[in-house]
């Protein structure tokens, strides 16, 4: 229930200002101050602003999609099924710190850089999502969540797929392991 909590109150957290938080680390030692300096400069806001605002519709939304959607899943679960998670203890374990880490990955997306913890915290709910049937008999609710969802994980998936692309070249096929036991150059 704390971490759960917790959760509840980073998505509210998570749309603050940002000069909010730059006048609290005008507050922290001046360790800190110089790093949290680093990440609130406004050069790599702007640029992060303009990287995000080139990009096609589909990466644009895809993240905030899934987000929402492990933000749902979350909170579904824990509604309908924490009764069940609590009597298997890695399921329990690996909820509970999904929940924890999601909130940290809410917390950190106020900060310019933030979002690339919620690719890790998309990861551990996602495999909830698919380690669950094996453990508990899931309600009718989180059945009909986990079909709702399939179009939604196939666009992220699709989405993957294509931004892969641009970092896959020929030495990509040409240089793999198996391809590579077949010449010696």
């Amino acid at each position: 229930n704390l971490y759960f909590s917790i959760f509840i109150v980073s998505i509210f957290i998570r749309e603050l200002d940002l000069n909010l938080i730059k006048d609290f680390i005008r507050n922290l030692p001046v360790i800190f101050q110089n790093k949290g300096e680093l990440y609130l400069n406004e050069g790599s806001i702007e640029e992060g602003h303009k990287l995000l605002n080139a990009t096609n519709w589909y990466v644009k939304y895809y993240s905030r999609i899934l987000n929402w959607l492990c933000y749902v899943f979350l909170i579904g679960f824990f509604i309908k099924e924490r009764d069940k998670v609590r009597g298997h203890d890695i399921l329990n374990n690996l909820f509970c710190f999904s929940i924890l880490y999601y909130a940290f990955a809410n917390f950190a997306n106020l900060l310019p850089l933030g979002d690339r913890f919620y690719q890790v915290g998309n990861m551990l709910v996602l495999f909830i999502l698919a380690y669950s049937p094996f453990k508990i008999r899931e309600s009718s609710f989180t059945i009909l969540l986990k079909n709702i969802s399939v179009l939604f994980l196939l666009y992220a998936i699709v989405v993957n797929i294509r931004r892969g692309f641009d970092y896959t070249g020929l030495v990509a096929i040409i240089g793999n392991p198996i391809v590579s036991f077949l010449f010696e150059d």
